[in-house]
């Protein structure tokens, strides 16, 4: 293979002849012998270390994928809003999608649309505010409340795979199950519970919930869908053909309580009309 063929990434799989994956940022350029197919010698250091930077890449371009279609179910629901007369819906949906856009700088095109969205959204909640807020705050909170409701019910049409107990020891747990290779699955985790916060000089009891303190395969993930009066939220993973893990980040106060993970298969956002 000649020095000018592409290379194929270990970790998403994209074909080029860049020094670093632009998808997923794997170094391409310091294995390159190697994925060229030039014998190269290795020893168990080089090959672990090369499966832990696949797998971490791999779980970048995961999260990235799931973030995209996240994003453009979010886009879908807003629209959604808009054609039922709720602009302020609208608008609060579009900043949740702005808001997940702006945490990845190569969708810096995809945050302009939404930007140009949201200025759309707010133009046309102008003719609204001439109302007083009696007249139209129950019908948004209504239109926000009915798209709340769908996402809740269309997670319960999932296909039920798991649900685990993640202690607030720190202790990992896996699934029994394997998710399958490169299938969308669900997790909705609940609960909350104390910590010590042993970083500030005096040290003090704080809450938190899955969302500050869940790892999902020792990575913190980012959730789709926010419940905090419940302590409920909904992540999205990508499986790769082995079990999923679950553990906190920070020990609990109580070693007796627990958080729940529940694991569906599938995504919620592609039951949403």
């Amino acid at each position: 293979m000649s020095s000018f063929d592409p290379l194929q990434c270990p970790a998403c799989g994209y074909r080029g002849n860049e020094k670093t994956c632009p998808q997923c940022g794997f170094p391409i350029g310091r294995y390159q012998d190697f994925l060229s197919g030039v014998p190269v010698l290795t020893d168990e250091t080089w090959k672990r270390e090369l499966e832990e930077q696949i797998q971490r890449h791999r779980t970048t371009y995961h999260q990235r994928m799931i973030r995209e279609g996240t994003i453009q179910a979010l886009m879908q629901i807003a629209r959604r809003l808009e054609e039922q007369g709720n602009p302020t819906g609208a608008l609060e949906t579009y900043r949740q999608a702005l808001e997940l856009v702006q945490a990845d700088p190569s969708l810096g095109s995809l945050a302009r649309e939404i930007e140009a969205a949201i200025r759309d959204a707010q133009r046309r909640q102008e003719p609204a505010r001439q109302g007083t807020e009696a007249q139209r705050q129950p019908a948004n909170q209504a239109g926000l409340g009915e798209i709340s409701r769908d996402i809740w019910q269309n997670i319960a049409k999932l296909e039920f795979v798991e649900q685990l107990i993640v202690p607030s020891t720190g202790k990992k747990i896996e699934s029994k199950s394997i998710l399958e290779r490169n299938k969308e699955y669900t997790i909705v985790a609940r609960g909350s519970y104390e910590y010590v916060d042993k970083r500030r000089s005096l040290k003090s009891v704080r809450t938190v919930d899955a969302k500050d303190v869940l790892l999902i395969n020792d990575v913190k993930l980012e959730p789709i869908i926010s419940n905090p009066e419940r302590h409920e939220y909904v992540f999205l993973v990508i499986g790769t053909g082995e079990r999923i893990s679950f553990r906190v980040s920070k020990t609990g106060f109580d070693p007796t309580i627990s958080l729940l993970a529940e694991i569906r298969k599938g995504s919620v956002f592609n039951l949403i009309k």
